[in-house]
Protein backbone atom coordinates (compact mmCIF):
# COMPACT_ATOMS: atom_id res chain seq x y z
CA UNK A 1 0.00 0.00 0.00
CA UNK A 2 1.43 3.42 -0.92
CA UNK A 3 1.65 6.47 1.47
CA UNK A 4 -1.25 7.83 -0.40
CA UNK A 5 -3.20 5.14 0.40
CA UNK A 6 -2.42 4.98 3.81
CA UNK A 7 -3.48 8.60 4.47
CA UNK A 8 -7.04 8.55 2.56
CA UNK A 9 -7.64 5.42 5.10
CA UNK A 10 -7.30 7.15 8.09
CA UNK A 11 -10.27 8.40 9.72
CA UNK A 12 -10.24 12.82 10.03
CA UNK A 13 -12.44 15.13 12.65
CA UNK A 14 -14.61 17.60 10.96
CA UNK A 15 -15.82 20.66 12.84
CA UNK A 16 -18.65 21.59 11.04
CA UNK A 17 -19.47 25.58 11.11
CA UNK A 18 -22.86 26.27 13.00
CA UNK A 19 -24.92 29.26 13.82
CA UNK A 20 -26.30 29.70 16.93
CA UNK A 21 -29.82 32.08 17.79
CA UNK A 22 -32.27 32.97 20.74
CA UNK A 23 -35.79 33.01 19.81
CA UNK A 24 -39.28 32.42 21.61
CA UNK A 25 -37.68 31.26 25.18
CA UNK A 26 -35.25 28.42 22.93
CA UNK A 27 -31.59 28.19 21.51
CA UNK A 28 -31.39 27.16 18.22
CA UNK A 29 -28.25 25.71 16.97
CA UNK A 30 -27.75 24.97 13.37
CA UNK A 31 -25.06 23.12 12.48
CA UNK A 32 -23.81 22.02 8.88
CA UNK A 33 -23.08 18.03 7.93
CA UNK A 34 -23.37 17.34 4.79
CA UNK A 35 -23.44 13.50 3.69
CA UNK A 36 -24.49 12.88 7.19
CA UNK A 37 -27.39 10.17 7.19
CA UNK A 38 -30.11 10.27 10.24
CA UNK A 39 -28.46 6.99 11.33
CA UNK A 40 -25.19 8.08 11.28
CA UNK A 41 -25.71 10.74 14.16
CA UNK A 42 -25.40 11.06 17.38
CA UNK A 43 -26.71 13.56 19.99
CA UNK A 44 -25.53 13.35 23.81
CA UNK A 45 -26.35 15.54 26.70
CA UNK A 46 -24.02 14.58 29.58
CA UNK A 47 -23.93 17.11 32.86
CA UNK A 48 -24.10 20.81 30.90
CA UNK A 49 -22.15 19.29 27.85
CA UNK A 50 -23.98 18.84 24.40
CA UNK A 51 -22.04 16.40 22.29
CA UNK A 52 -23.06 16.00 18.30
CA UNK A 53 -20.66 13.46 16.06
CA UNK A 54 -21.86 12.51 13.04
CA UNK A 55 -20.22 10.07 10.36
CA UNK A 56 -20.22 10.21 6.68
CA UNK A 57 -18.76 7.28 5.09
CA UNK A 58 -16.43 7.34 1.48
CA UNK A 59 -19.25 6.21 -1.24
CA UNK A 60 -18.05 2.89 -2.92
CA UNK A 61 -16.71 2.90 -6.70
CA UNK A 62 -16.93 0.53 -9.45
CA UNK A 63 -13.03 1.38 -10.68
CA UNK A 64 -10.75 3.50 -9.86
CA UNK A 65 -10.89 7.06 -8.63
CA UNK A 66 -9.64 10.08 -10.65
CA UNK A 67 -9.98 12.87 -8.37
CA UNK A 68 -11.84 12.74 -4.81
CA UNK A 69 -12.65 16.08 -3.10
CA UNK A 70 -14.84 15.17 -0.47
CA UNK A 71 -13.35 13.87 2.16
CA UNK A 72 -14.96 11.22 4.38
CA UNK A 73 -14.73 11.85 8.10
CA UNK A 74 -16.55 12.42 11.23
CA UNK A 75 -18.17 15.31 11.81
CA UNK A 76 -18.15 16.35 15.94
CA UNK A 77 -19.15 19.82 17.78
CA UNK A 78 -19.32 20.25 21.58
CA UNK A 79 -21.57 22.62 23.20
CA UNK A 80 -21.03 23.90 26.86
CA UNK A 81 -24.54 24.90 27.71
CA UNK A 82 -25.05 27.01 30.97
CA UNK A 83 -28.04 25.71 33.95
CA UNK A 84 -30.97 27.82 31.95
CA UNK A 85 -31.07 25.10 29.35
CA UNK A 86 -33.50 22.02 29.55
CA UNK A 87 -31.18 19.34 28.08
CA UNK A 88 -33.58 16.69 28.95
CA UNK A 89 -36.28 18.34 26.04
CA UNK A 90 -33.70 18.68 23.18
CA UNK A 91 -35.12 18.52 20.07
CA UNK A 92 -33.40 17.71 16.70
CA UNK A 93 -34.24 17.43 13.33
CA UNK A 94 -32.03 16.87 9.98
CA UNK A 95 -32.93 18.27 6.62
CA UNK A 96 -30.83 18.85 3.87
CA UNK A 97 -27.44 18.80 5.19
CA UNK A 98 -28.55 20.68 8.48
CA UNK A 99 -29.07 19.93 11.70
CA UNK A 100 -31.33 21.50 13.71
CA UNK A 101 -31.29 21.36 17.31
CA UNK A 102 -33.65 23.34 19.79
CA UNK A 103 -32.57 24.24 22.97
CA UNK A 104 -35.49 25.00 25.44
CA UNK A 105 -34.92 27.36 28.13
CA UNK A 106 -36.11 26.24 31.74
CA UNK A 107 -39.14 28.27 32.72
CA UNK A 108 -37.81 30.11 35.54
CA UNK A 109 -34.88 31.28 32.76
CA UNK A 110 -37.26 32.58 30.40
CA UNK A 111 -37.41 36.73 29.68
CA UNK A 112 -41.15 37.95 31.55
CA UNK A 113 -42.84 40.78 31.63
CA UNK A 114 -43.58 42.67 34.96
CA UNK A 115 -46.17 44.94 35.16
Amino acid sequence: MNELQTKEDRRRTIVPASHIFEDSGAVEVRIEMPGVNKSDLEIRAEGQVLTVVGRRPQPAVDGTWLLRERSRGDFSKTFSVDGSIDLDQVGAKLADGVLTLTLPMKEASKPRKID
